[in-house]
């Protein structure tokens, strides 16, 4: 997976309008090898937690640790079981899964206001933000040391 050397001339670019082919895994597995020999390999393991009221499904958290740090990726409760203590245990737990993993840290993001107060009162910190990310709002990067 070498790249050629330049030519005089610039390369043809083309947009996939449809999604990824064979083309696409060779870029982010360059990206990655680049990434890993500079930062060190992630060591990328999924970590999900589900909650359950009898059989339903009512909540959960689904991410990733990488590089020591677990990245909440989705973070949902059904709507009857918000402001019941259900997303503060869920994040308790998944900080108490990811000190089990040897990790320093979680972080997410979110555009709801809500969420970040949430977040917020659970110990996390702001450390970035794009406004109106999307149209209208602003997209908040947070994290929490373990």
């Amino acid at each position: 997976m070498t790249a050629s050397s330049p030519s005089a001339k610039q390369p043809r670019i083309e947009c996939l309008e449809n999604g990824e082919n064979g083309e696409s895994a060779r870029i982010s597995e360059a990206l990655g090898a680049e990434i890993a020999a500079s930062f060190g390999p992630p060591q990328t393991t999924p970590l999900s937690l589900h909650a359950y009221d009898g059989g339903d499904l009512v909540g959960g958290v689904n991410g990733f640790i990488h590089w020591r740090w677990l990245y909440i990726r989705h973070f949902w409760i059904a709507a009857p079981w918000r402001g019941k203590g259900l997303g503060r245990s869920l994040l308790t737990r998944a900080a108490s899964e990811a000190r089990a993993r040897d990790c320093v840290g979680v972080y997410l993001d979110t555009f709801d206001p809500a969420a970040v107060r949430f977040y917020e009162r659970c110990g996390f910190a702001r450390c970035g933000e794009i406004a109106n990310f999307p149209p209208g709002h602003t997209r908040v990067f947070m994290m929490r040391t373990l």
